[in-house]
């Protein structure tokens, strides 16, 4: 995949390559790897204003800080940094509120984490589905 995305030149498509490339880390138990890679195409994303992919991907270092009984409250923090500058459509942003109010309270579970990013993929080809925690 990353020369496939290396010969076309499609920037955005090497930070996904990346974001896989951690998630894959992440499912092979390499933690620091993971979080490497995920927050690297965090913060790329982050700044090409793909403000719905960067906060996955946000979520997806939560899911294993909050697994291993680490701090998540910095994430909240970039969360809300991140959801300041819009293109999250409402129903995800008021889902994403919750966790962000839940991480910096250091409240967030493993279980609210994985029903949130279940909920955000499956958001992003249906707006105008209703969240519940």
């Amino acid at each position: 995949m990353r020369e496939l995305a290396g010969a076309l030149g499609d920037e955005v498509f090497l930070i996904r390559v990346v974001w896989l490339e951690g998630r894959i880390a992440a499912g092979l138990g390499r933690t620091e790897e993971a979080l490497r890679l995920l927050g690297q195409a965090r913060r790329e994303l982050a700044r090409r204003n793909l403000v719905a992919d960067a906060a996955l991907a946000l979520l997806e270092e939560a899911f294993i800080l909050v697994s291993a009984g680490k701090s998540i409250g910095e994430l909240g923090r970039e969360l809300a940094r991140l959801l300041d500058s819009k293109g999250v459509h409402r129903e995800a942003l008021a889902a994403l509120r919750l966790f962000q109010e839940a991480a910096e309270r250091e409240t967030a579970s493993v279980e609210m984490v994985r029903r949130l990013l279940g909920y955000l993929y499956r958001a992003r080809y249906d707006q105008d589905l209703p969240f519940t925690l």
